[in-house]
């Protein structure tokens, strides 16, 4: 059986272009907002801001 994984990223954040991931979709969803959590923490700990999110308009 052939195994399919859904990688989450964030690419605002510098080295975390692919963090997570998970074995179906709401797994890696799940595994994401906890991965952003951990994220937001460390950041918030160490007194560094968050970056500033890339916004991008749809044509």
């Amino acid at each position: 059986m052939k195994m399919i994984a859904t990688l989450v990223g964030f690419p605002d954040f510098p080295g975390q272009h692919w963090r997570t991931h998970g074995d179906n979709y709401e797994l890696a969803v799940e595994n994401g907002i906890e991965a952003l959590e951990s994220l937001i923490m460390a950041y918030e700990a160490t007194g560094d801001s968050l970056p500033e999110p890339t916004v991008y308009n749809a044509a």
